[in-house]
């Protein structure tokens, strides 16, 4: 009697602890225990994916409100694990029915899997599957059966499977009776991580970076050859992705050019930056990856990047990722030796230079067009143009490319054909030199431009380079009544390192030059108005030289038949309502020069004759 009795108190306490449920928290499965009740009951598993900070508590009920988001394609086995649970109760008899199913949690797969087992279907779109399993364990004499259900099987991208669950049958609930449908909600944590990279904007004129705000970028996925776009979070704190480009969430670089995700759960896997614009004057690259500016690898809690570095050299498995915008390289026109005007007729020393881009990959254009004014002419044959490319001041390689004659003047470089040479000298300087001169009759004291532009897929560039010629503007006029003198002849010369240069003029080619003997020398010739006009000097001191007097005049010797002047930016401009006054003497005329001259003489002889009359006069009277 007493040994039944108290075999009864036994088998009350037993089936008690069964009825305990036992509730764990993050990453440890839910046990629950049964109670005697029908042959089979129903378990249906909701497969649930939560972050970090999700937790489900397992009743045996429907939860609809249920956290995280369903997971399909999961597979489960129930194993019956009734022997294991009796051996540890024989083990550990002072152990309670939740520490029996805290220690079979553990249980090696290998203890396991040889053991009767139930398969569930993969879980569906809602996460959902289900089976019958029996109440009673058949290879154990019919004891309440205890199952462990693990997870067999998980998605792609999922970083864990869930913690067996150990569930004894029947299955009461928090009630008496069991359930005839029991729901549990084994669940996946996904954990969550910052997803972050740095824009920069690269300026070729400085050669240096800075942080780019503003510029815009998707998140993006492959799923079975589809582009799906990240388009937000849902209420539970996972990412949402849709293949709809409308719909995507549109990332924007701060002012320190930071692109950042705060705390997102994203599964498993390879995930794209693509940029959808960036910030003038900087213009995206593409690296051929589709505009692809960073690829991100999510592995559990660890993130990795893989980029492209300021060259354009890829930095795979990093970290921390820097990508770059580039702005397009100025285009320079300039003179060699910075001198800026000229004469008629001179070799003018132009350059073009423009930096090879950093990122020249991206170009699909790459053109660099002379435009001269209609006031110059090019002096070099279109077949010695040759494009060079400089380390420093050293050529390192010449291109291939040919110069095309323009109509108006010019020339035009392709280089688009030369892009693998191009590609390898990256921030290389690349220069053209050419010859120019200033035709005669262009006008003086005025700007004449010769224009750069170098064209490309992104932004035009262009540079000018101003030159200009002058001159000046005489008057011959009698020295006694400022009466304008035509005929006078003079010529032209400055002195160089001593050397007197006369300016000359070739009636065959029509150029003008320099000469050392005064023989060869241009003459120039005072119109019928007395005037002369010195035109296509550059800036200056020069010296006009008399050679020949008008009739009638004497022609000045030494010093007197040099008149110097200097030519200025504006000297023709202003000399020509005032130009400078060049006297000559009348050969009837007596020189002044070192006495008083026939003037004085006529003055001198009046007041002689003068005072002789009144001195006859006086005697007389």
């Amino acid at each position: 009697m007493i040994a039944t009795t108290n075999r009864k108190i036994g088998q009350f306490l037993m089936a008690l602890m069964l009825c305990l449920p036992l509730f764990m928290g993050l990453f440890q499965a839910s046990v629950v225990q049964g109670a005697e009740a029908p042959p089979s009951q129903t378990l249906t598993l909701h497969k649930r994916l939560l972050t970090e900070a999700g937790s489900i508590t397992n009743d045996g009920n429907i939860l609809p409100n249920a956290p995280g988001k369903p997971l399909a394609d999961v597979e489960f086995m129930a194993y019956d694990v009734t022997d294991l649970f009796v051996a540890l109760k024989k083990q550990h008899p002072t152990w309670t029915a939740d520490q029996i199913f805290t220690a079979l949690q553990g249980t090696a797969p290998e203890d396991y899997q040889n053991k009767k087992s139930f398969k569930f279907k993969a879980t569906d779109a809602d996460g959902v599957t289900s089976t019958d399993l029996p109440t009673k364990s058949a290879d154990n004499n019919n004891k309440n059966a205890v199952y462990l259900i693990a997870e067999t099987k998980t998605p792609a991208g999922i970083d864990s499977t869930s913690v067996p669950i150990i569930i004894g049958l029947p299955f009461t609930g928090t009630g008496t009776t069991p359930l005839e449908n029991v729901h549990l909600y084994p669940k996946n944590y996904m954990p969550t991580k910052n997803i972050e990279f740095t824009k920069y904007a690269y300026t070729h004129h400085d050669k240096a970076t800075k942080e780019l705000a503003g510029a815009t970028f998707s998140l993006t996925r492959s799923v079975d050859g589809t582009t799906e776009y990240y388009t937000g979070l849902d209420k539970d704190g996972h990412p949402v992705f849709a293949n709809d480009a409308a719909k995507q969430f549109v990332f924007t670089s701060d002012a320190k050019g930071l692109v950042q995700i705060e705390n997102i759960a994203l599964p498993n896997g390879e995930y794209q930056f693509r940029e959808i614009a960036s910030v003038d004057p900087f213009h995206m690259v593409n690296w051929g990856q589709d505009g692809t500016m960073v690829k991100v690898t999510v592995d559990g809690k660890t993130v990795t990047y893989d980029y492209y570095d300021l060259a354009g050299k890829p930095q795979n498995g990093q970290t921390a990722a820097k990508v770059y915008n580039y702005d397009v390289p100025e285009v320079d026109k300039k003179i060699d030796g910075d001198k800026a005007d000229f004469d008629y007729n001179q070799e003018i020393p132009f350059q073009i230079e423009v930096p090879i881009p950093l990122d020249m990959t991206s170009y699909t254009q790459f053109e660099l067009i002379d435009t001269p004014d209609n006031r110059l002419q090019l002096l070099s044959a279109l077949d010695t143009l040759k494009v060079q490319v400089l380390d420093g001041n050293n050529v390192v390689a010449t291109l291939d490319a040919t110069a095309t004659a323009t109509d108006d003047g010019g020339f035009k470089f392709d280089l688009i054909g030369d892009k693998e040479v191009l590609l390898a000298h990256p921030g290389k300087m690349l220069r053209v030199d050419f010859k120019m001169k200033i035709k005669a009759e262009a006008d003086l004291d005025t700007n004449i431009e010769n224009r750069v532009d170098f064209n490309n897929n992104f932004t035009n560039q262009t540079d000018k380079e101003i030159v200009t010629t002058h001159g000046y503007n005489f008057l011959k006029v009698d020295s006694h009544n400022d009466k304008v003198l035509p005929g006078a002849k003079f010529v032209v010369y400055k002195t160089v390192d001593g050397q007197k240069l006369y300016r000359s003029f070739d009636d065959k080619t029509n150029l003008w030059d320099w000469v050392e003997t005064m023989d060869n020398a241009y003459e120039y010739t005072s119109d019928k108005d007395g005037q002369l006009s010195v035109q296509g000097l550059a800036t200056g001191d020069y010296t006009l030289q008399e050679t020949q007097a008008p009739d009638g005049y004497i022609l000045p010797t030494g010093d007197g038949a040099l008149t110097e002047f200097k030519v200025t930016q504006d000297s023709f401009t202003t000399t020509k309502t005032e130009p400078k006054k060049i006297e000559n003497g009348s050969k009837s005329s007596l020189p002044i020069t070192g006495g008083l001259g026939i003037i004085g003489l006529i003055v001198v002889s009046v007041l002689g004759v003068g005072g002789a009359l009144m001195y006859f006069k006086k005697r007389r009277a």
